[in-house]
C-alpha cells in the first residue's frame, strides 16, 4: 500500500464498516488516522469488539492442549463474565 492509504480513502473505508485495514503489517495507517482526528477512538473501539468477538467464536484463543470440560469455569458471553461450570 502505499502512504496515500493514510488520507481520505482510508477513513472512508473504516466509515463504510470495514474493521481492519492495513492488517497487521501497517498499523499505523489507524493510528495516524487517529491521531490526525479523522477517526475516532470509539470506532475504532467498535472493530475490535468485532474482530475478538469472531475470533473467540471461532475458538482461536482457547488452549487446545486441555479439554473445555476440565475447566472449572465457563465464559458466558451474554453476560461476559466467567461462571463456575456445573457438572451434570
Amino acid at each position: 500500500m502505499s502512504s496515500t492509504w493514510t488520507g481520505t480513502p482510508a477513513s472512508r473505508v473504516l466509515e463504510a464498516g470495514a474493521d481492519q485495514l492495513g492488517g497487521e503489517q501497517r498499523p499505523e495507517l489507524i493510528v495516524d488516522l487517529v491521531e490526525q482526528g479523522r477517526i475516532g477512538e470509539e470506532r475504532i473501539d467498535v472493530s475490535v469488539r468485532r474482530i475478538l468477538r469472531d475470533k473467540f467464536r471461532l475458538g482461536l484463543f482457547d488452549d487446545r492442549r486441555y479439554s473445555p470440560r476440565a475447566s472449572p469455569f465457563i465464559w458466558t458471553a451474554s453476560t461476559r463474565t466467567w461462571r463456575p461450570a456445573t457438572r451434570r
